[in-house]
């Protein structure tokens, strides 16, 4: 790991929905308004920073958002894996 390189828990259900919105070409911020999910809450989850602490209702709101494509067991504490600065999920594609 390169010095310097700030590594954060993530979970599979940030790493599914990454890969979900890169598919669907969807920036989080517009997957969030279509949704009604809360962004900045989407954003900590994604990044990591919120990293163990996922509420429940943030989980199944993806679930539905995703029509079950990310269930919300993804993001249990027990997927934890290591992200990296610099692979960082979408928050600007497109």
């Amino acid at each position: 790991m390169p010095f310097g390189m700030i590594v954060r828990p993530t979970t599979r259900g940030a790493q599914a929905l990454d890969e979900f919105l890169r598919g669907a070409g969807l920036t989080l911020h517009a997957f969030c308004d279509t949704h009604n999910l809360d962004y900045a809450q989407a954003h900590r989850n994604m990044s990591g920073a919120r990293g163990k602490r996922v509420s429940v209702d943030f989980a199944a709101g993806i679930e539905r958002a995703t029509n079950g494509a990310i269930p919300a067991r993804f993001w249990c504490q027990g997927t934890l894996a290591t992200l990296t600065d610099d692979a960082t999920p979408t928050e600007a594609a497109a």
